[in-house]
């Protein structure tokens, strides 16, 4: 509420009644405020906002209504976790190079808006999000501006438009990635090799989540850049379905059994440095989180790397380090 000189919001039904509703409120607070100056634009642009938050998200709706310095800015908020702008994170209307989204989720009202106001974006939390245009008070400034670009805010997961969700990994120490990988692949390779039925299970595992969640790769490629380049700390991107916090914890199980098994001396493979078995369970958590709407966090730990010299194939090879 930094900066807001006055401010109204009203509650409203998630029906079509709402965006007369919207309408009416947005004039009446401004008629109140004698800011009437912003009605016009005001008016359309939410009205277009309210609209698309009634066919893509459903639910009640608080369209809020704030001055500040130098301009007026009208927030819906609704109680999808899903952006309305798409899922790249910062859009462009009008440039070739990073076009507007135009998936199910992007209402092609939400253009016209960007076309009116001086400024758009959204800001999304665990509860949903709120889409917000502003209006620039001075009258010359706003009939020559438009929203080029869209900013938004927050850390919930971006929805692809294949359904998967995006779960972002923060400050995540990529030697320590590396290290989990390599980890897991080498187990998985020497259990496909070995008789019992679990070994088998979790190779099979181990493949087909690569198979289903390819984005796991790239994290683990950029993780690999960031090490060698000796970053201590990177972000990284998994995108995965509502499946993936099941299939990971299936996952986590048949490794448990199969680590046991190496450290009854079945395996050659080490059993998992403490780094290791701290980032898996923090990467669970972290997806089952987003999965169901939470926020990213941030890697809490700090981690004591082996030094490359003494990785090898068994925890993690030098070539990977």
């Amino acid at each position: 509420m930094a900066d807001v000189t006055w401010s109204e919001s009203a509650r409203l039904p998630g029906d079509a009644r709402s965006v007369g509703e919207a309408r009416r409120f947005v004039r009446d607070a401004l008629a109140r405020r004698g800011e009437e100056q912003f009605t016009d634009d005001a008016l359309l642009c939410v009205s277009e906002v309210v609209t698309n938050a009634l066919l893509h998200a459903g639910g009640d709706l608080e369209v809020s209504v704030e001055l500040r310095p130098g301009c007026l800015r009208i927030g819906v908020r609704d109680t999808s976790a899903v952006p309305a702008f798409g899922p790249r994170g910062l859009a462009a209307a009008g440039d070739d190079d990073l076009p507007l989204e135009s998936d199910a989720t992007t209402g092609r009202g939400l253009l016209i808006v960007m076309a009116v106001a001086s400024g758009v974006g959204e800001t999304l939390d665990e509860h949903g999000k709120t889409v917000w245009f502003e209006l620039s008070q001075s009258a010359d400034e706003q009939a020559a501006s438009s929203a080029r670009y869209v900013v938004q805010e927050g850390l919930l997961p971006v929805v692809s438009l294949d359904g998967h969700a995006r779960v972002r990994l923060l400050g995540v120490p990529p030697r320590v990635a590396v290290q989990t990988n390599t980890h897991l692949d080498t187990l998985a390779r020497e259990a496909r090799l070995h008789p019992s039925l679990t070994a088998s299970r979790l190779a099979d595992a181990v493949a087909g989540f690569r198979r289903r969640y390819p984005t796991l790769d790239d994290a683990v490629a950029k993780a690999r850049r960031a090490a060698a380049a000796g970053v201590e700390r990177v972000d990284l991107d998994l995108d995965v379905d509502g499946d993936g916090p099941r299939l990971l914890e299936e996952l986590g199980v048949l490794l448990a059994e199969t680590e046991a098994l190496a450290a009854a001396g079945g395996l050659l493979s080490r059993t998992p440095t403490p780094d290791v078995v701290t980032f898996r369970r923090w990467l669970l958590d972290q997806v089952v989180a987003q999965v169901a709407g939470g926020e990213a966090r941030p890697y809490p730990f700090m981690s004591n790397p082996t030094p490359s010299n003494a990785l090898d194939g068994r925890g993690a090879t030098a070539a990977e380090a």
